[in-house]
């Protein structure tokens, strides 16, 4: 068949790439022997050799739904994800001598990942053979993308205990497998499910090798997965930081796929649309998942799936759509059909340059002033950090580095920072490497990487998690006839960093503008020749003491300050920058004319179009606040090297000597146990080796602990209300702070890492009083069997010993027997299991009921992506010691945080109040909410007696629509509920309500729109079945109300009268969504208000229209109204069964997972038509 162009397709047209593989698999009449045994079934890359028929049905079924493209069966087969099994004891049965291919020696895992991976894209690349000689083929593009998850090893820093890797093994371990996947015939390769930006980094570079080794050239797309804060949770990566990172590597494609469903999504995908100028691809799982009768599920349908990913495509401009966990061909179909004639969107990008560490973005835009870069983690400038790494007997003094990065970040609000690590006495290529890895593990800045040694600076920028600064290069020859550009760039251009360049040559460091100018330019011209663009470049224009120019007329600084625009002139997007400190070089005992001088030439050289600046902050002071005469007095020493001036600085220096900024971070003025508190809330360390009673402790914080239960207002704390009172309080507000996405995973680490610390020191103390230290206990973890996935696991491992508890960690694949049998044995205190997967999940129910066959009653703690109240209250039933009971005891614990909170919970005077909340958290998960409602109030006798008449209204579907101006709106709800202007004269909110009304209907803001309908009906109990419009013998949905409905609400199924409801919803348009968000980025709040409250109104008053409509169209003169997420139907589920019964969809409507609408002002509601029914 004909080989498509993915790229150009890209650009004509909506790529469809397929759904699950997994999902689809689990319904093949598939065997344990297909994998070689159950120790490997979740291993579905084997079916590749045992059952490629099985694979290629599935290939088919997608290609059949509509998608463009499917991906290789090879997510698991990198050699370092195969590292996890033991082949030695496969079952050879089913593989036909795979496994013997070098007699009785077991293949090494890099060629087993070869061969599954060639394998995987040969029945791929059959499949799609095979179809497209097929009548039904449509000649749309096909392709065969290449599919390779993470290698469960982590690059990018982090305090949990996860397996480490290096740069060339992944690299290597990921090039191995795109020899086969190249080899197999794939024609695009797909990174995906990723959680480490340096290991994709790696991840592309194993790519880019391979296909230089075969001559080939293909797409490489990367898909990250993300929470619905839009971050990458285990590193704190947020979206646009990753694609900053990632974008600039050689990859075609960015995108997000897995972990969430489409409407969780839309806050990472609107903000990929506005920043990065790479297609975007985007692959949800079908919903968030389900528990249902002890099995996790997705349940999200193919409409509103497809729906909400149309919408994607059309308001944020993605290219590629398709599905991942739970998705089927019908959620492709539905898929293909509604994106088929769509064709790709013009995003407009943001223009700025950006660089980026491992959480955040930094702009380099320096139109809004200067972008200052830190100067002082300089182990060349300063003692401290000099000190830190060289005088430390074998390590580094991190707590002394933590001040220095503390200080310029928090303290000066820097956002980028240049770290040196040169030194005479350590080794920079080791340290500078550990250094930025240390900062990094919780840093919300960038760095700019320094080094005169070039090997020192690669090694740096395999490190650094981010899009990096890079400083520096210049013309220098450095070795073999090299320059310092051209064996540094030629190195490190493929991270795509942004260069330092200093405008210097054989000749030394350039000295007048001409000279700088003409470096300059063929800098610029010499680092195109590896791909780096001018925007990649800032220019230093070279700063030199005032007053050391042997030649009278020569002026370093305004030769520096000339040469800026020509620079900038010479291409577009060429920057320039200076490291300032050499201009007052020898004036450190005049802080005040050194930071005057240095204000003054920089604001000249800002006037100038100077773009950035190496600095210290303390220096540089804006210069609307310097004396007049003394900002006269620099300006002619800068400009006109006036000595005489510059005398008279210094003599107005010499009386002001000794002027210095304070320092800004200072926890001494608090008490000692709230500096403990504040210290772990904001992950404050200071390593130091504390001694206290002869024993070594690691950190500060122990010297505070010491002195806070020494006294208190001359009186001593105990050691309990220390705990209670600051350290779990503390560890409340890290909790909280951490649910609501404001601290990142690696703070809570080094916050954990703090409480640690204190708890060591609080049981030697509370020993050494002859006191009963505070019992902590034994905590078995482990990943449940058949789940090979540890990262979760480990980190419940490093939070719980970081708090105090001794840990037993099983590691993966740990049978429930298991778990037991070593909690007995260490007579734990919990057990803690972990799951990623939906198909493992279960194996939690199964944990549950070997504790109660064991009569192991101790708590157990389940999490991981799949687990959910739901089954943890399945759990709980399976699991109890007494018939009929629920075991209080299973928490479901959605973040390693929590786990650690119910722990600390059991073991305090709070335990009962936590079991007893926790029992009810369980019941409400099995049994429905029971609102007090209306309907409670009526005996079924009455309600349900031959007095009520069903209306007799033919069933029907109605869409209708209203102008703004011609609503019947009701103004005293809009002037009070909505604008809320009770106390407002009449008059101005009249003419307020017309002036907005008017300008909502010009500017097409507001249009009611909405859809009413009545169907065949019935109840049972607590449920209402509803039955089609041409065909009353079939149940189309059925909803759930928390007390009964039948003979109450709704006649009952068995009734001989044919029953009716209405259901109706309204929006008032996404237009004004839209429009209200654009007057809050423009800073009106007052006009967002107005909109808003009007849209909410609107949708309000045109569903009391449509219910008037119904009750006129079943000829009653009311009925009752209800939506779900109140009282009567408290369930927002039921939304989603209305907006589907209804097809909300056409009107621009959708729903998420939640059950919430967009656009906000939107209602929905049932109608119950029985007169008898409590309307009040």
């Amino acid at each position: 068949m004909e080989r498509f162009d993915f790229l150009k397709t890209l650009k004509e047209r909506i790529v469809v790439l397929d759904g699950a593989m997994g999902t689809m698999l689990q319904s093949a009449d598939l065997k344990a022997a297909d994998y070689g045994g159950p120790d490997f079934s979740m291993l579905g890359d084997l079916l590749n050799i045992s059952r490629p028929e099985e694979i290629k049905k599935v290939h088919h079924a997608y290609l059949e739904a509509g998608a463009n493209a499917v991906e290789t069966n090879t997510f698991g087969s990198s050699a370092l994800r195969l590292k996890e099994y033991d082949f030695s004891g496969i079952d050879r049965a089913a593989f036909g001598g795979f496994f013997d291919q070098r007699g009785t020696k077991v293949l090494d895992n890099y060629s087993i990942s070869y061969i599954l991976s060639k394998k995987g894209a040969e029945i791929a690349r059959e499949s799609l053979e095979e179809y497209s000689g097929k009548s039904s083929y449509d000649g749309r593009p096909l392709f065969v993308v290449g599919s390779a998850g993470p290698s469960n090893h982590a690059l990018s820093p982090t305090e949990a205990d996860i397996q480490k890797g290096s740069w060339e093994l992944i690299e290597n371990n990921f090039y191995r497998q795109m020899l086969g996947l190249i080899d197999g015939g794939a024609d695009v390769i797909l990174f995906e499910t990723q959680q480490d930006v340096l290991e994709i980094k790696a991840a592309v570079a194993g790519a880019l090798r391979a296909m230089k080794e075969r001559a080939i050239k293909l797409p490489v797309m990367v898909q990250v997965t993300v929470d619905k804060h839009a971050r990458m949770q285990l590193f704190n990566t947020d979206i646009q930081a990753a694609a900053c990172a990632l974008q600039g590597l050689g990859i075609d494609v960015f995108g997000i796929n897995c972990s969430l469903g489409p409407g969780l999504m839309e806050k990472a995908v609107s903000e990929i649309s506005s920043f990065s100028h790479l297609p975007i691809s985007v692959l949800p799982n079908a919903g968030m998942p389900v528990s249902e009768n002890g099995r996790t599920v997705y349940k999200l349908s193919p409409t509103d799936f497809s729906v909400t990913l149309k919408k994607y495509v059309e308001n944020y401009g993605v290219n590629i759509v398709g599905g991942c966990c739970g998705t089927a061909p019908a959620h492709i179909k539905a898929l293909a059909d509604l994106v088929k004639n769509l064709k790709p969107l013009k995003r407009k990008i943001s223009a700025n340059t950006f660089i980026s560490g491992p959480q955040k973005i930094v702009p380099l835009d320096g139109k809004s002033g200067l972008i200052q870069i830190g100067e002082r983690l300089n182990a060349r400038g300063s003692k401290k950090v000099r000190e830190a790494v060289e005088n430390v007997p074998g390590g580094i003094d991190y707590n002394a580095l933590d001040d220095v990065v503390r200080d310029q970040i928090d303290g000066l609000g820097l956002n980028i920072l240049d770290v040196c690590m040169d030194s005479n006495v350590a080794d920079t290529k080791k340290i500078l490497p550990q250094v930025i890895q240390h900062i990094c593990s919780d840093f919300h800045g960038a760095l700019c990487i320094d080094s005169f040694d070039p090997e020192a600076l690669i090694a740096g920028v395999k490190a650094y998690p981010g899009r990096p600064m890079i400083n520096s290069i210049s013309l220098e020859d450095f070795e073999d006839g090299k320059s310092k550009l051209d064996i540094i760039v030629s190195k490190t251009a493929f991270f795509n960093p942004v260069y330092v360049a200093l405008s210097a040559d054989n000749s030394g460091p350039a000295v007048t503008a001409s000279e700088k100018i003409r470096i300059a330019g063929e800098i610029i011209r010499r680092c195109a020749g590896y791909g780096v663009k001018a925007d990649q470049l800032f220019i230093d224009i070279n700063a030199f003491p005032i007053g050391s120019e042997s030649d009278e007329d020569m002026n370093f600084a305004l030769e520096s300050l000339n040469a800026i625009s020509g620079i900038k002139n010479l291409a577009k997007g060429a920057r320039t920058i200076i490291g300032v400190s050499n201009l007052t070089n020898g004036l450190a005992r005049k802080p005040y004319m050194r930071k005057i001088l240095t204000s003054v030439f920089l604001d000249e050289a800002a006037k100038k179009g100077l773009d950035a600046v190496i600095v210290n902050p303390n220096h540089y002071i804006p210069v609307e606040s310097i004396d007049e005469r003394d900002y006269d007095l620099a300006r002619r020493v800068i400009l006109k090297k006036d000595m005489a001036a510059f005398a008279g600085l210094e003599n107005i220096a010499d009386m002001k000597k000794g002027i210095s900024s304070a320092p800004t971070l200072s926890y001494e003025s608090l008490a000692p146990a709230d500096r403990v508190r504040e210290k772990i809330i904001s992950a404050y360390r200071q390593r130091a080796d504390v001694k206290i009673n002869g024993k070594s402790y690691g950190d500060m914080i122990v010297s505070d602990a010491a002195a806070a239960l020494s006294s208190k207002q001359g009186k001593s704390i105990g050691a309990l209300e220390f705990i209670n009172d600051y350290l779990m309080t503390a560890m409340s507000e890290l909790g909280d702070r951490f649910s609501e996405g404001l601290i990142s995973l690696p703070h809570l680490l080094r916050s954990a890492d703090l409480m640690k610390q204190v708890m060591a020191w609080l049981e030697d103390h509370m020993k050494n009083e002859n006191m009963a230290p505070q019992k902590k206990g034994v905590v078995v973890i482990g990943t449940v069997y058949q789940d090979v996935h540890c990262i979760g696991k480990d980190l419940i491992k490093t939070l719980f010993e970081n708090y105090g508890y001794k840990v037993i960690d099983l590691g993966v694949q740990v049978p429930a027997s298991e778990f037991v049998k070593k909690a007995i044995a260490a007579k734990a205190l919990a057990i803690s299991a972990s799951a990623l997967l939906v198909q493992t999940s279960g194996h939690m129910i199964d944990l549950a009921r070997e504790m109660k066959k064991a009569k192991l009653d101790i708590p157990l703690l389940i999490g991981g992506a799949p687990v959910n109240t739901a089954l943890a209250a399945k759990a709980s039933q399976e699991g109890s010691l007494v018939e009929g009971e629920l075991k209080k005891d299973v928490f479901y614990c959605p973040s390693a945080m929590d786990g650690v909170n119910v722990l600390e919970r059991l073991l305090s005077k709070e335990k009962e109040a936590l079991l007893s909340a926790n029992l009810k958290k369980l019941k409400g998960a099995l049994t429905p909410r029971k609102g007090k409602t209306s309907g409670q109030k009526k005996s079924p006798a009455a309600a349900g007696s031959s007095a009520y008449e069903p209306p007799k209204v033919k069933a029907f579907r109605k869409v209708s629509a209203v102008d703004v101006d011609k609503l019947k709106i009701n103004f005293k709800h809009l002037k009070n509920l909505n604008w809320k202007m009770s106390k407002e004269n009449e008059a101005v909110f009249k003419a307020l309500a017309e002036d907005w009304i008017s300008k909502s209907k010009e500017n097409n803001w507001i249009e009611a729109r909405g859809i009413s309908a009545v169907f065949p009906c019935s109840a049972r109990g607590r449920k209402l079945f509803v039955y089609g419009i041409d065909n009353p013998g079939k149940k189309i949905a059925e909803l759930s109300f928390p007390a009964a409905v039948e003979n109450t609400w709704f006649l009952g199924a068995d009734s001989e009268k044919k029953d009716v409801c209405g259901f109706q919803i309204t929006t008032a348009g996404l237009a004004a969504e839209k429009a209200a968000a654009d007057f809050m980025a423009a800073g009106d709040s007052e006009s967002m208000l107005y909109l808003k409250g009007l849209a909410d109104r609107v949708a309000e008053d045109y569903a009391e229209t449509l219910h008037s409509e119904l009750n006129k169209a079943a000829g009653l003169e009311d009925s009752r109204r209800m939506s779900p997420g109140y009282p009567a139907i408290p369930d927002m589920e039921n939304n989603r069964i209305i907006y589907e019964l209804l097809d909300a969809a056409s009107i621009g409507i959708t729903v998420n997972e939640a059950g919430f609408f967009s656009p906000e002002s939107t209602t929905a509601a049932i109608i119950c038509f029985n007169p008898q029914n409590d309307n009040g």
